[in-house]
């Protein structure tokens, strides 16, 4: 399916890159580290972001806007970020037919959060005003992309990253991304693969060709309803 006027960032495959080096502006953590793919591009997560989201069994939300500025939420339990891409990738049963992707694809634009609770120590309650455990989590805003096929998903390419809990116990650590100035592959970096996968999350291991849950499957795919 071609982009149309209607849903500018719909692609029927992935065939751009992100952004050309950023540099470091705004991104915060560690200025030489390195993308863990080896392609010499720094990441805009810092290194306990990332450790964070890489945790198992993390259910995250989704944000979108409608056609007639309303907003819309939706929990997702297939997501990833992409360390090929630096980005957070989304994905679900029945996913092209959501209102999220169909957001995306005529906008742009999406958000994520992933949260969670840490229970505390017994020593450490009386400090947090009595509470038994204290929030984590990490929201991303930024461009996002509507990718079709073979298996269809949201890449959502960070502009804003804010952080609780996992830098800091009590600090969050919120910046802008400073951005490139294109979309474009840069001459030395490779022609993306034709068919994308979320690193963790291979469709392939969720999905029959057809596109029907794998036996075993079913139970644990989040975010497929229409109504999402």
């Amino acid at each position: 399916m071609e982009a149309t006027s209607r849903y500018p960032a719909l692609m029927a495959c992935d065939r751009r890159r992100p952004p050309a080096d950023r540099g470091d502006g705004g991104r915060g953590g560690d200025p030489d580290r390195e993308d863990p793919a080896g392609g010499g591009r720094m990441s805009s997560f810092t290194e306990a972001e990332l450790a964070y989201m890489r945790t198992g069994g993390l259910l995250a939300r989704v944000a979108t806007v409608g056609d007639d500025g309303m907003p819309h939420i939706a929990p997702v339990g297939m997501w990833s970020q992409n360390p090929e891409f630096d980005t957070i990738d989304v994905t679900g049963l029945g996913f092209a037919r959501t209102k999220k992707f169909r957001d995306v694809a005529r906008s742009g634009r999406a958000a994520i959060v992933v949260d969670d609770m840490v229970k505390l120590d017994p020593s450490e309650r009386e400090a947090a005003g009595g509470w038994d455990s204290r929030p984590r989590g990490i929201e991303v805003r930024g461009r996002a992309e509507a990718i079709t096929g073979p298996q269809p998903m949201i890449r959502i390419h960070p502009q804003r990253i804010v952080s609780w809990g996992i830098e800091s116990k009590t600090e969050r650590n919120a910046r802008n991304i400073a951005q490139g100035p294109g979309l474009l592959r840069r001459p030395h970096e490779p022609a993306p693969r034709s068919t994308p996968t979320i690193r963790g999350l291979d469709p392939g291991r969720w999905f029959s060709p057809g596109g029907r849950p794998r036996a075993g499957m079913r139970g644990r795919v989040h975010g497929g309803a229409g109504q999402y």
